[in-house]
């Protein structure tokens, strides 16, 4: 009778733990912990079978309720990898494995686990996935009062532990990412994105002045590029070309730079940080080999070809870090500071209908302005650079130091609050 009552418990429990994985998986389309874990109505049921179960060991208190058969449960829980969960019924393995029911050696009464100590374990520890951990019942209760008290002493043998473990269990929190992977705060960043419009002033007005084609306004290229199709401007018959190596270069830089920062995070600090550098090294690139003399420069007199088009290179990597830099904009969720464009950004203004509110009420609407006014510093900075000695390349030396100030400043930049 007693071992009747003890097996189908334990077929009861069963039953009731796989339906609920049932239904999580057809729900999720993948099984949850939290699922179990973080559902009263599940964990309700549960509570329900301790209580028959320990009616049943006051009822028959020398009755053996538990079949030695184990059952156990692999989860395979990595939050850094995916926030889904695979779970397999295996036998006889020694990690995330529980016995239902363990064979206790005591009189009168039997110790009952916490409600979760008998659930499935969350497998290896989050921070070291070698590291296996098994729950296991309580040991033996002395019998030295009424069934009550045994009870309750029987349910004290796992104390404070228990419930330490099962707070554990149902706030779990993720794997800790390092330093690298933190996310930053947006508050202030816009400042940052205001600097990299006064690059965009600074390198577009050299490159056009020297080249006669934008790095990063590429409305103005896609005109020179259909007016190329009809040979104008006659003095500039290969002008068309550098226009679209600077589209092709821009577009291409703008794929891969979403396509990385959407993968790793676009707000991570170690992704920003990463961007900006490798920013900063192409526009050093582009620097050295105008310092070097190897490309013709002279505002005066623009390169209609250069040697073996040699100018193309400049602009393929300026156009191709200017890609990285919208990106960063628009991963940091700042779509009124585009950096590299204006003519949408002057529509936003003019149509915003909160523009005459003051400086504190409109924060969007002094982005835009503070962006148009950079790219125009930047511009007429340009301007003065290229007509003194210094030339082209002093412009993009500075912008250069910029992106590596941006790059630095994200390392120590806040993280994002909680």
């Amino acid at each position: 009778m007693a071992a009747t009552v003890g097996t189908a418990l334990t077929k009861l429990r069963r039953r009731a733990r796989d339906r609920a994985i049932l239904e999580a998986s057809n729900e999720l389309g993948g099984f949850d912990s939290s699922i179990i874990h973080g559902n009263p109505e599940i964990e309700a049921c549960f509570v329900a079978l301790s209580i028959l179960r320990n009616i049943g060991s006051e009822t028959f208190p020398t009755g053996d309720l538990t079949p030695t058969t184990p059952v156990s449960f692999e989860v395979d829980i990595d939050p850094a990898r995916s926030s889904f969960s695979r779970i397999d019924r295996i036998r006889d393995r020694q990690t995330a494995s529980y016995r239902i029911g363990e064979k206790r050696d005591c009189r009168g009464t039997m110790a009952q686990p916490s409600v979760l100590d008998q659930k499935l374990e969350s497998g290896p520890a989050l921070e070291n996935h070698s590291v296996a951990t098994s729950t296991t019942a309580a040991g033996p209760v002395e019998n030295t009062g009424k069934a009550g008290d045994d009870l309750e002493a029987a349910n004290n043998t796992n104390g404070n532990f228990a419930k330490e473990e099962d707070d554990q269990i149902l706030h779990q929190k993720p794997a800790r990412r390092g330093r690298w992977g933190e996310t930053v705060s947006t508050n202030h960043a816009d400042l940052v994105f205001v600097l990299c419009s006064l690059t965009t002033g600074l390198c577009d007005g050299v490159v056009y002045a020297s080249f006669g084609c934008f790095i990063s306004m590429q409305t103005g290229n896609t005109i020179f590029v259909g007016l190329g199709a009809s040979g104008i401007p006659m003095n500039k018959p290969y002008g068309w070309l550098k226009s679209l190596v600077s589209i092709c270069g821009f577009f291409t830089g703008s794929f891969v730079f979403a396509k990385i920062m959407r993968a790793l995070g676009n707000r991570k600090r170690g992704v920003l940080t990463v961007c900006f550098a490798i920013q900063a090294i192409f526009v050093f690139i582009a620097a050295a080999i105008i310092e070097a003399d190897a490309i013709p420069h002279d505002i005066n007199d623009q390169p209609t070809s250069g040697p073996l088009f040699l100018e193309l290179i400049p602009i393929a990597l300026l156009a191709f870090q200017f890609g990285g830099q919208i990106a960063a904009s628009r991963g940091m969720g700042f779509n009124e500071l585009p950096t590299v464009v204006l003519t949408s950004v002057y529509f936003d203004i003019a149509s915003d209908p909160a523009i005459v509110d003051g400086v504190t009420k409109n924060v969007k609407r002094n982005r835009r302005i503070g962006s148009v006014v950079a790219i125009v510093v930047g511009a007429i900075a340009a301007g003065w650079l290229c007509r003194s000695d210094a030339e082209m390349q002093s412009a993009l030396w500075i912008s250069g130091f910029f992106k590596v100030c941006i790059a630095v400043g994200w390392t120590v930049w806040p993280v994002a609050a909680k």
